[in-house]
């Protein structure tokens, strides 16, 4: 297989080749030594995995008339930073879903890709003096939500601070669909 190229990644419309990127790229020191220890690749970086199942059974939200579904997938959004076997089933569920929209839509899979996983291709160096109490509280709350719509209000509060960084300031004001795994608010608020 041809690694692809970041100008590839940006206009890929079949997710399972983004998918195949991610799970290839290189693994840092401590994921190698995580993996050494017997720590499963999957655990960390489970958490993303989950929002991105999650977030493709929301593109189907208004098709998903079980409360019982609704509720796996709001629950698996909101435990998914504390991945336990209580919502193994939920969890289950979501990823089955997600891959039967994948197979429907695949374009909308892959910005959904690019929204949580960012650019593999462009390391983002995010300096700490970035995190101000104003810009974590607008972060926070971007999350707590789940509501996105403030996004251009903290690419402001990140220039206010000093960020030129082009990657965050762009992805925080662009119009496309947010949704939570947003690998900015998750560089904000230290969150893999």
């Amino acid at each position: 297989m041809t690694p692809m190229t970041e100008e590839q990644w940006l206009e890929c419309t079949e997710p399972y080749a983004m998918i195949v990127l991610l799970w290839m790229k290189p693994l840092s020191r401590v994921q190698r030594f995580l993996l050494v220890m017997g720590v499963k690749r999957l655990s960390w970086e489970a958490r993303k995995w989950l929002l991105f199942n999650c977030a493709c059974c929301r593109r189907y939200w208004s098709r998903v008339k079980s409360r019982k579904r609704r509720a796996a997938v709001q629950l698996v959004e909101n435990v998914a930073d504390a991945y336990t076997e209580a919502y193994k089933e939920a969890a289950t569920w979501t990823e089955r879903t997600a891959r039967m929209i994948m197979a429907r839509e695949r374009p909308g899979c892959c910005e959904l890709l690019r929204e949580i996983f960012g650019n593999p291709f462009r390391q983002v160096r995010f300096h700490a003096k970035w995190l101000t109490a104003d810009v974590a509280s607008i972060a926070g709350a971007i999350y707590r939500s789940n509501d996105f719509a403030c996004m251009p209000i903290l690419a402001d509060a990140l220039e206010d601070t000093g960020c030129t960084d082009a990657d965050i300031l762009t992805h925080c004001r662009q119009p496309g669909e947010h949704v939570r795994g947003c690998w900015v608010v998750d560089l904000l608020l230290a969150k893999r």
